[in-house]
C-alpha cells in the first residue's frame, strides 16, 4: 500500500486484522497503536489515512474518481494546512457543546471523566489538522482559544506554604495569568497529551533515556525527543516527593535536561534570558551595592578574584542582589558546611567564597537534584528550573528578590503580574 511502509509487513498486518477498504477508514488512532510498533509508522500511517479519507470523501461528493497518488513520499506531500494566526475551536459535539455551556464540572475534577476526555480527543484532533508536532505557541493559542470562550476552565487555586506543592493542574504547558507557582497562579485543568502515550510506551521511553544517559558520548537530541514525548504523563506524577521524582526520572538531575525540561514545559530559554538581562543590568546592580551599605559585602565577594574571570560582574550581581532588598541570602544559597533550607537553594562546594568555587549542587527537602561543575549563572537557571519543575512556592523570606529575578531576568512571569513595591522601586532605580 505504502512504499515507506514495508509492503510485507503492511499486507500481512491487513490479513491477520481482516481490514478491507471499508474497516481501512474506519481505523481510529488506537486501533492504528495497535497494528504498528512504533511511533514513526503510527505518524506516517495516520497521515496518509487521513489523506486518503480526504479524497475519498471528494469522491463521494463529486463522483469522480482520484488520483492518490499514495506511493509518493511523505515529505513531498502536503497533507497540513500552515497554523492559523488566530485559532478557531472546532465545532463541539452536542454532548460536549451543551456540557461546556452548562459548565459541567466534570471538566474539572482531578479523576478522569469521560466528558474531559471527549474534550481533549477533540481539540486534539484538531491541532493533527495542521501538525503531529505541536509546540508551546500551538498548545498556548487552543487553549487561550478555549478559556476565552468557557473561561470557567480556568481554575485559581491556593497553594500551600514554603515547601509546599502548588495544587497544579494536569497539563504541561501552564498557561498561566500569572506566576505559576505563586500563590495566585491560574492554570488549565486539562491534559492534551496522555493520547499517544500508553504505559508501556511510556515506560520504554524512560528506560531509553536511562539507559542513553550511561553511555560515554550520550545522544542528547533522542533524550530530549524522548523527554518531549514522555512530558505529559511525566507532568502528572510531578506531585510526588521530590526524592520519588527524582528516582523515576534521573536525567533532570542534568542541567540541560533540567533547563529543557522547563524549555518544554513553559516556552522559556533561562540561560539566554539572564544572559541578555544581566548584560544591562549587571553594571548597574554593583553600581549601586558600591554606593550604598552593601558595599563591604560585595568587596568581601570580589576580594582575590581575578578581575578577568568569566562573567564575574554578572555572578556577584546575582550574589549581592539579596542585600539589595535587604533578605536573608541563605534561602538562595549557601556553602556546602551550612545548613540547608528545605526550599530549593543553591549549595557551593569546596570554596568559602561563591565566586570561586568551580562545582555547585541544588538541593531541595533533603535531596540533590543537580550537583555539576557550574558557575553562579548557571546555578541559578538550575534553581528556578527546580522551582518551576516541581510547582515550589517561593520562601517569603527572599519573595521580593526571586520575583525581580523571575520577572526581570529570566522573563518567567506574565507582563500582567503585580509586583510589589520594593520589586518595581529597584528595578527603576536599576534602568
Amino acid at each position: 500500500m505504502m512504499t515507506y511502509l514495508s509492503p510485507s509487513i503492511t499486507v500481512l498486518i491487513y490479513k491477520e486484522q481482516e481490514i478491507d477498504g471499508e474497516t481501512l477508514l474506519g481505523l481510529t488512532e488506537r486501533m492504528v497503536q495497535k497494528l504498528f510498533p512504533t511511533m514513526k509508522q503510527q505518524v506516517i500511517f495516520l497521515k496518509e489515512l487521513e489523506r486518503l479519507k480526504r479524497y475519498s470523501s471528494m469522491e463521494q461528493e463529486t463522483g469522480v474518481e482520484t488520483s492518490l497518488e499514495i506511493q509518493m513520499h511523505p515529505t513531498q506531500q502536503k497533507c497540513c494546512e500552515p497554523w492559523p494566526a488566530v485559532f478557531s475551536l472546532p465545532d463541539f459535539p452536542p454532548e460536549l457543546k451543551e456540557s461546556l455551556q452548562r459548565k459541567d464540572p466534570s471538566f474539572k475534577k482531578k479523576e478522569k471523566s469521560h466528558l474531559r476526555s471527549r474534550l481533549i480527543q477533540v481539540l486534539f484532533d484538531s491541532i493533527t489538522k495542521y501538525t503531529w508536532y505541536p509546540n508551546h505557541k500551538i498548545y498556548t493559542d487552543v487553549l487561550g482559544s478555549l478559556i476565552t470562550r468557557f473561561p470557567f476552565l480556568k481554575d485559581t487555586s491556593p497553594s500551600g506554604h514554603q515547601t509546599k506543592r502548588c495544587k497544579t493542574a494536569n497539563f504541561p504547558v501552564l498557561l498561566c495569568t500569572d506566576n505559576p507557582v505563586s500563590t495566585q497562579s491560574q492554570e488549565i485543568i486539562l491534559n492534551l497529551e496522555n493520547i499517544g502515550e500508553d504505559q508501556l510506551s511510556f515506560q520504554e521511553h524512560i528506560t531509553v533515556i536511562n539507559a542513553e544517559l550511561h553511555k560515554r558520548q550520550p545522544d542528547y537530541t533522542n533524550i530530549k525527543n524522548r523527554m518531549r514525548c514522555t512530558l505529559f504523563k511525566r507532568v502528572d506524577l510531578m506531585t510526588k516527593s521530590t526524592r520519588e521524582v527524582m528516582d523515576m526520572f534521573p536525567f533532570l538531575r542534568v542541567p540541560q535536561l533540567l533547563l529543557h525540561e522547563v524549555k518544554m514545559r513553559f516556552g522559556k530559554d533561562l540561560h539566554l534570558n539572564l544572559e541578555t538581562a544581566l548584560q544591562v543590568l549587571a553594571p548597574n546592580i554593583l553600581n549601586v551595592a558600591r554606593h550604598g551599605s552593601q558595599r563591604d559585602v560585595l568587596n568581601s565577594l570580589l576580594q582575590q578574584i581575578d578581575t578577568n574571570t568569566k562573567n564575574l560582574e554578572k555572578n556577584a550581581a546575582l550574589l549581592i542582589l539579596p542585600s539589595l532588598f535587604r533578605e536573608n541570602s541563605k534561602f538562595l544559597f549557601c556553602l556546602d558546611n551550612e545548613s540547608v533550607k528545605p526550599t530549593p537553594t543553591i549549595v557551593f562546594h569546596e570554596s568559602s567564597n561563591p565566586l570561586h568555587a568551580k562545582r555547585a549542587s541544588i538541593n531541595m527537602e533533603g535531596v540533590n537534584i543537580v550537583s555539576a561543575e557550574m558557575d553562579v549563572m548557571e546555578a541559578m537557571e538550575c534553581l528556578f528550573a527546580a522551582y518551576f519543575v516541581f510547582s515550589v512556592e517561593y520562601p517569603k523570606h527572599i519573595t521580593h528578590t526571586i520575583n525581580f529575578v523571575e520577572h526581570y531576568l529570566f522573563k518567567l512571569s506574565s507582563s500582567q503580574k503585580k509586583l510589589s513595591v520594593p520589586v518595581l522601586k529597584m528595578y527603576n532605580q536599576l534602568s
